[in-house]
């Protein structure tokens, strides 16, 4: 049985894809229409990042970590995605349609 863990993204009308990261082998996959956008996550998924991860309401510590490390970090780092690549998770949309 896969342990993954996979979400709905989206850059634009009718461009809806999935990131699923692989939480045994950390392998990460992303699939969108615009194979140049894909590669485009992929590569900014997979680098070190200076990301801030919020202690408190307004408070944060700042972290340098590749967000393919762990999947608290992964989830982290998608939800700054959208500002530099103008690629948007859909939290609530169910998985289960795209795979």
């Amino acid at each position: 049985m896969e342990n993954k863990f996979c979400v709905v993204v989206h850059t634009g009308i009718d461009d809806n894809g999935t990131i699923c990261y692989d939480l045994d082998t950390k392998k990460l996959e992303v699939n969108l229409a615009d194979k140049k956008k894909a590669n485009e996550v992929y590569m900014w998924l997979t680098v070190d990042r200076v990301l801030h991860r919020y202690t408190g309401l307004l408070s944060y510590e700042t972290i340098h970590a590749v967000p393919t490390e762990n999947v608290d970090t992964l989830k982290l780092a998608l939800g700054y995605m959208w500002r530099p690549l103008d690629v948007h998770v859909d939290w609530s949309r169910p998985i289960e349609a795209y795979l």
